[in-house]
């Protein structure tokens, strides 16, 4: 059984209604409600973003879905909703149980997206601050700072609750959405798109003014940020589950202590 198509070892119930052994105090309505809070906030702060870049009529509507923060707003958005729908079909029969080969498409499209979210979450947040935030300009709007900072920390609380581990198998899914991210961003290029006045998406990496630096940066991406954020979110999940309890053994009559004088 390969773990490339994000099969479950445990029960889809167990892994979506269960939080992870760090989080094991949460009763369990607790742990619903913070899965369908994460799905709420996150659905407000999508509509946030979409009502105010349409709110700006210096920028063309269409331009909001070329951006990789948008990318990662939709992509982060889809996981908190499928994690928070699971861990409501959990407590019911609606969807019949299995692991393994038996993992509902639901459970394994969810478990994919997972330690992707948590990767790109974070390499949006820290690419914004280090090579796309003008720090000339001050302070920045609300939208902004949620989009790019608040983004990771929705992540991080999932990463710390959720009954999933990370798996090793699944870094391919994060790196082929970055690959996704730089082949649009050249053909955006190339056909002659316009962000706003620009012909490049983000100036750092303009394809057709200075090729060498966005092949470059795009690499280093790629092949670096990339692979490392996940290989941090992998340790995170070791950490946060812990080594396995040992099994509890029953003593046999004959090893029984007779403690009475």
């Amino acid at each position: 059984m390969s773990e490339l198509t994000f099969p479950l070892a445990i029960s889809w119930k167990e892994a979506f209604g269960q939080p992870s052994r760090l989080a094991r105090g949460l009763p369990p309505a607790l742990f619903l409600s913070l899965r369908v809070l994460l799905a709420a906030f996150w659905t407000g702060v999508l509509a946030w973003s979409l009502v105010d870049h349409f709110d700006k009529p210096a920028e063309p509507d269409a331009e909001w879905w070329i951006y990789l923060t948008n990318w990662s707003l939709l992509f982060e958005w889809v996981y908190l909703l499928l994690a928070a729908l699971l861990a409501l079909l959990s407590r019911g029969s609606l969807l019949r149980d299995g692991h393994g080969a038996h993992t509902p498409a639901l459970a394994r499209v969810a478990y994919g997206m997972q330690a992707a979210t948590y990767t790109i979450s974070f390499i949006v947040f820290a690419l914004y601050w280090t090579l796309d935030h003008d720090y000339d300009k001050g302070s920045v709007d609300g939208i902004t700072f949620v989009t790019h900072g608040v983004n990771f920390l929705v992540a991080l609380v999932d990463l710390l609750i959720a009954g999933l581990p990370v798996h090793k198998a699944h870094i391919w899914v994060p790196c082929v959405f970055a690959v996704t991210y730089v082949l649009f961003t050249i053909i955006y290029d190339m056909s002659g798109g316009k962000a706003g006045a620009d012909p490049y998406i983000y100036e750092v990496i303009d394809w057709s003014a200075e090729p060498g630096k966005a092949i470059g940066i795009a690499c280093a991406v790629v092949l670096i940020a990339f692979p490392a954020v996940f290989c941090v979110c992998l340790c995170i999940s070791s950490k946060r589950d812990g080594p396995a309890p040992p099994p509890r053994q029953e003593l046999h009559p004959a090893d029984k202590i007779d403690v009475q004088a």
